[in-house]
């Protein structure tokens, strides 16, 4: 709905998965915690690796 111009949507700074939407920061900046959980001994697909690689990043 985003690339038909129908929406938008609230992302995860750094995380651009479309290349022809920008991100526009919230003024004032909203701050809250986020956490990510999955299940200990199931092996993570390469994207969900790649997602908590750059989650991860400062």
């Amino acid at each position: 709905m985003i690339q038909e111009g129908l929406g938008s949507a609230v992302a995860i700074d750094r995380i651009n998965v479309f290349s022809n939407c920008r991100f526009i920061p919230f003024k004032p900046v909203i701050e809250t915690k986020v956490y990510l959980a999955w299940k200990k001994y199931k092996p993570l697909s390469r994207p969900a690796q790649k997602l908590i690689q750059v989650v991860q990043e400062p």
